[in-house]
């Protein structure tokens, strides 16, 4: 006979490695072979189901352990609620958690973090500000993981409930960087960057350890969402080490600790915020300069450092040096057709250049590399079909430059993609 030990192994193994269906075999020979495990071994087993996307073979060794009246604990009912949560069986997951309540269980952080996620599914905030409020009252704040309060203040900014989230931040260990990139984030989605500067500023001075670079990149996000540089190019300067003197003497509240970090510093992704902010405002020159410190600091040429600087162009109707910048892109095989915001605005180059023959190559590189129109890809290319349809039927009737094939080929295109 095989130990027990040895099955659980089998299942942790199998399900760390990504063999799924591996698990449901070992699965269906443990029923068949009426093998019993230990509470732990039927966790591990409904754990390893849940990962394997079979929730239903979860909930079914679930009931399997309670039949050979081996009695769950918190751990298996958290992973039964894995499991029904991966399933969106939500009526049931409450009924569990209630259960869970009457049998007086010591629910642990993970499980409360299932129990608030189970909510926000459900898009139920006040069901999930009201559960941490219980929570926190009966057990005190650190019954709830920081990343599950920055998980709440995230969907509750998402929803724009803004105040609410602020006071569920108050809650929180408002130092720790999940708590802190949450809020922030919050802040961005609702469109209140002066709040997030504000944040930032603070806990800048007070904890300065607790931000990361994608905190102040969150915040430049949302400075320049409208094109307004007024406040976020100061701290565009810092983050790149503009004036490190000067910056000491501006911001005399912020502590040593922040001044000599060297975790935070602009990468590629401040540099494409900077450069997106630039494009909307036409500024041609500052985007160029901007894209060689850019490349300069080691950072690879993206899609969306490619975006920034055909806007810029498109901006100014340089409709040709906009594609132009793509084509030397492309040739250097760094950027490609693979990005929709990339095909949109080659696209829009050529419908404004008129250059309707290109266009079949373009779409064909979208079909090649599988790229998904989004609305915008669609009336484009249906503007270019009525128009480059009309420039066909025109050319035809004087030249003959364009074959008749030629024109069905590419109508047939449009339309396939579309």
């Amino acid at each position: 006979a095989v130990p027990m030990e040895c099955y659980v192994t089998m299942l942790k193994t199998a399900s760390r490695m990504g063999y799924p269906e591996v698990v449901r075999r070992m699965w269906e020979l443990m029923k068949t072979s009426n093998i019993s495990l230990s509470v732990k071994g039927y966790t591990v087993l409904m754990a390893s189901l849940t990962r394997a996307g079979d929730w239903k073979g979860s909930v079914e060794a679930f009931k399997h352990m309670r039949a050979r009246d081996v009695t769950p604990d918190a751990i298996a009912y958290t992973a039964l609620l894995h499991a029904l949560r991966r399933g969106k069986r939500f009526q049931m997951a409450l009924e569990v958690i209630s259960a869970m309540k009457e049998a007086k269980m010591d629910l642990s952080p993970r499980t409360q973090a299932v129990v608030i996620d189970l909510f926000l599914d459900q898009g139920n905030w006040r069901g999930a500000v009201a559960h941490v409020d219980e929570v926190v009252r009966d057990k005190g704040r650190g019954a709830i993981l920081p990343h599950t309060y920055g998980a709440l203040i995230r969907a509750l900014g998402g929803r724009l409930k803004i105040d609410v989230a602020e006071s569920v931040f108050h809650e929180a260990p408002q130092h720790h960087p999940e708590v802190v990139t949450s809020m922030l984030h919050a802040y961005k989605t609702a469109e209140a960057a002066e709040k997030a500067l504000e944040l930032l500023n603070r806990i800048e001075a007070e904890d300065p350890h607790s931000l990361r670079t994608m905190d102040y990149n969150i915040v430049l996000s949302a400075l320049t969402k409208n094109g307004d540089l007024e406040d976020a190019l100061p701290l565009f300067s810092r983050l790149r080490g503009d004036s490190r003197d000067s910056r000491r003497k501006s911001r005399d509240s912020v502590s040593e600790e922040a001044e000599e970090s060297e975790a935070i510093g602009a990468d590629g992704i401040t540099y494409e915020i900077m450069l997106n902010a630039y494009s909307k405002n036409g500024d041609v020159a500052t985007v160029e300069e901007l894209y060689k410190d850019y490349r300069k600091r080691g950072n690879p040429y993206t899609s969306y450092a490619l975006c920034a600087r055909m806007k810029a162009r498109i901006s100014q109707k340089q409709y040709g040096l906009a594609y132009r910048l793509y084509k030397h892109a492309r040739e250097e095989g760094a950027v490609g057709l693979n990005h929709v915001n990339v095909c949109n605005l080659v696209l829009l180059t050529l419908l404004k250049d008129g250059d309707y023959n290109e266009v079949l190559n373009v779409v064909e590189d979208m079909r090649r590399n599988r790229v998904v129109p989004n609305d915008y890809t669609k009336q484009l290319l249906a503007l270019l079909g009525k128009a480059g349809a009309e420039r066909v039927s025109q050319e035809l009737s004087r030249t003959q430059a364009f074959s008749a094939a030629t024109a069905a080929a590419g109508l047939a295109l449009w339309h396939g993609l579309l």
